[in-house]
């Protein structure tokens, strides 16, 4: 019976280090990869517990919520809390060079069909 409590407390102690190491190995890559994007500058954070990872913070540009998400993905993580707000600015600070206001169209004109019968 002792032989079988060891293990299970020796499997149960493993997974535990390893679950460490892993969100660690998560963590760091994760830091080196946001400090080359542009979520960065946004000044977003994370915390990492049992792979997953939970995004805080407010973004100016609704893409980089997503790009967030994708990030931690490629880093290892098993499961995603995207908690990051897009800002109010994000709503009101598109360019109107790149979306114009859409043109009001002119009034149909109004035009009669008249019917001609061909001749043979």
């Amino acid at each position: 019976m002792l032989p079988v409590l060891r293990s299970i407390f020796c499997l149960l102690f493993c997974s535990l280090l390893l679950g460490a190491a892993d969100d660690a190995a998560i963590a760091k890559d994760l830091s080196a990869r946001l400090r080359r994007s542009k979520l960065a500058a946004d000044g977003v954070s994370f915390t990492v517990k049992d792979g997953v990872v939970n995004w805080q913070g407010q973004v100016a540009i609704p893409q980089r919520k997503g790009a967030a998400t994708r990030m931690a993905k490629a880093a290892g993580a098993k499961a995603v809390r995207n908690q990051i707000r897009v800002g109010a600015i994000a709503h009101t600070k598109a360019d109107p060079k790149t979306f114009p206001a859409p043109k009001q169209s002119p009034a149909p004109k109004k035009f009669t069909v008249k019917y001609r019968p061909r001749a043979h």
